[in-house]
């Protein structure tokens, strides 16, 4: 009977353990999911980020475009060829 009692103790101390590892876990999971949720909403905001720049780029590539093509239209007129 004693021996049953003991590993009853023992069985109730593990169990308050587990309990207590248990209530831990389940903090650190509410943590790291809270972590993603922020890491997700930063990856959207990235994205969006890149595409905004890669839109700005592509129209700073059309005016560069835009303006040495009047630079070379412009040169002939600036410099006229001399007749000799």
């Amino acid at each position: 009977m004693k021996d049953l009692a003991g590993r009853f103790s023992e069985a109730e101390r593990r169990v308050r353990l587990l309990a207590d590892e248990n209530g831990r876990l389940h903090g650190r999971v509410r943590e790291l999911e809270q972590q993603l949720a922020s890491a997700l909403q930063a990856a959207g905001e990235l994205e969006r980020f890149q595409g905004a720049k890669d839109e700005v780029r592509s129209r700073l590539e059309r005016i560069q475009s835009l303006l040495d093509a009047i630079t070379a239209e412009a040169r002939p007129q600036e410099h006229p060829a001399k007749e000799g």
